[in-house]
């Protein structure tokens, strides 16, 4: 497929969709071609329309409800989302370590100042891993029937990164040094 030429309707909003922290809508433009063909393009080196950075129109995230750290860092992304209600919460993460959610931030922070181990050296010691079977799948799957229907590219965020989870094991002071 070549680039198809500018048209004045690429600039006219056809949708909007909720934001996943309640905030103002996403607007959908008019794309000249679909997100799916724009993805593609994108991923072979030939873009044809400049992807939104904007997950739900080319891309949407899977976060589902049935992962601890989903629901503990407001990250929930699935079927059972309902933008800025239910994901908006915190609570323990797979871990075990404890998330309070901040508005001003529209986000989960780890609750401070309890940190699992101060010294690196005792996290193998400490550290209990999830049993990541005892989730609810079969739920989700049940939950999410039907959310990957609409043609979008589907992906699942790890949402801790190394030295975050560090941190929410240790405290940020003590991750530093570690």
């Amino acid at each position: 497929m070549t680039a198809p030429p500018f048209n004045e309707n690429e600039l006219h909003v056809v949708a909007e969709l909720p934001n996943f922290n309640g905030s103002d809508p996403v607007a959908v433009y008019d794309f000249p071609v679909t997100p799916r063909e724009g993805v593609l393009a994108l991923y072979e080196r030939r873009p044809l329309w400049q992807i939104m950075i904007c997950f739900g129109v080319e891309m949407t995230t899977f976060c589902p409800s049935c992962n601890p750290d989903a629901v503990a860092r407001a990250t929930v992304l699935d079927a059972t989302t309902v933008p800025g209600v239910s994901n908006t919460s915190a609570g323990v993460d797979m871990f075990g370590r404890e998330w309070v959610f901040e508005p001003d931030i529209a986000g989960s922070m780890i609750l401070p100042g309890n940190p699992l181990v101060v010294d690196a050296n005792d996290l193998e010691a400490a550290l209990i891993w999830p049993d990541i079977d005892s989730w609810d799948w079969e739920g989700s799957v049940r939950d999410n029937k039907g959310f990957f229907d609409s043609g979008n590219y589907y992906f699942h965020m790890f949402q801790n990164g190394y030295f975050e989870r560090l941190i929410s094991l240790m405290d940020f002071e003590n991750a530093l040094v570690a």
